[in-house]
């Protein structure tokens, strides 16, 4: 009898510490929401018509690209196939010409079941091409958008685009770039690349002085372990890159002679005020990059780079030249 009593006793001390525990998880994860967020350089969206105040020419019908409107819907069907499959709720993109191709974008997402809105706004790049945000206005709430212009040696450059506004409700001040390219040597194009970083850094430095959270993504036309990234953006613990941390067998988002380069990258930080309710604490970013968006074996040694729309002037009518990248984030 003494020893039933005795079991029965230990029995109910291990189900009241268990249910104990258990009426603690759902305090800390109620009201939780996961959003998926990603950036994607979608390789030249232009559309057919020249812009006399850019050097656009080659993405007309007479160009050397011979960039026609048929080309131009095949270009959307396919960035609609790959960002429906990424199933993010907000989405940086940069080499868009304007708003119009923008927003041809965005008409394609959602007649294939998307319910994205658009933030873009005018850079002054020479060549035309801007950045823009892609969002689902049920998880995000734009407030105040925002081109930074900004030159560089004396020429006007595209700069960034800023958005702020509420992830569930959360503060959120967001930063979409695409830094000078290497063009003319790594080292010769590296001080316009520092140029740009410092100028970002010192607009998120104001970011700080308000209440929320900051992210940072964008082509930035190096990687992580370079000066413009780790010495510029990441000098202190401001901002975090969450692509150091890819494992070495996964970087990799485009494809250069010879070496592959993770110049895709999602920076994140905090204000200087505490109490954010977004958490990056599990976050992890990751390349969206399925087979299909390969290269095929018939690339022979070209197998498995990108599926880009343009191989030199040849039209190949893949994807992107760039890999999206993508990772979850946790608003209490």
């Amino acid at each position: 009898m003494r020893y039933r009593l005795l079991l029965f006793s230990i029995c109910l001390l291990m189900s009241c510490g268990t249910a104990s525990n258990q009426e603690k998880e759902p305090e800390d994860l109620a009201g939780a929401q996961t959003v998926r967020l990603g950036f994607y350089n979608v390789e030249n969206l232009f559309d057919t018509t020249d812009d006399p105040q850019t050097k656009d020419d080659e993405f007309t019908p007479e160009g050397s690209k011979h960039w026609t409107n048929r080309r131009w819907q095949e270009k959307n069907e396919q960035l609609t196939k790959v960002i429906s499959a990424m199933k993010v709720q907000l989405l940086g993109l940069c080499e868009v010409e304007n708003e119009q191709v923008v927003k041809e974008l965005v008409k394609h997402l959602n007649q294939a079941g998307g319910h994205y809105q658009y933030a873009h706004r005018e850079s002054r790049d020479l060549r035309g091409i801007d950045m823009a945000l892609l969002y689902d206005p049920s998880v995000f709430k734009v407030g105040k958008i925002r081109q930074h212009h900004i030159r560089v040696n004396g020429h006007p450059y595209r700069g960034f685009l800023e958005v702020k506004g509420q992830l569930h409700d959360a503060p959120l001040s967001l930063y979409i770039c695409h830094f000078p390219s290497r063009r003319g040597g790594v080292k010769r194009s590296a001080a316009k690349r520092m140029q740009v970083a410092k100028q970002l850094r010192e607009a998120i430095y104001q970011s700080r002085k308000e209440k929320g959270a900051i992210l940072v993504m964008g082509d930035f036309n190096d990687n992580p372990q370079d000066q413009s990234v780790k010495a510029v953006l990441c000098d202190t613990d401001v901002l975090v890159n969450l692509a150091k941390d890819l494992p070495t067998n996964q970087r990799g988002s485009t494809y250069y002679r010879g070496e592959w380069l993770q110049f895709d990258q999602i920076l994140y930080g905090k204000s200087e005020e505490a109490g954010t309710k977004i958490d990056f604490t599990h976050s992890k970013l990751k390349l969206f990059a399925p087979s299909w968006l390969r290269q095929g074996p018939d690339a022979h040694q070209y197998a498995d780079y990108p599926n880009r729309t343009y191989i030199g002037n040849r039209y190949v009518g893949g994807y992107s030249d760039h890999f999206p990248v993508f990772c979850e984030i946790v608003v209490q």
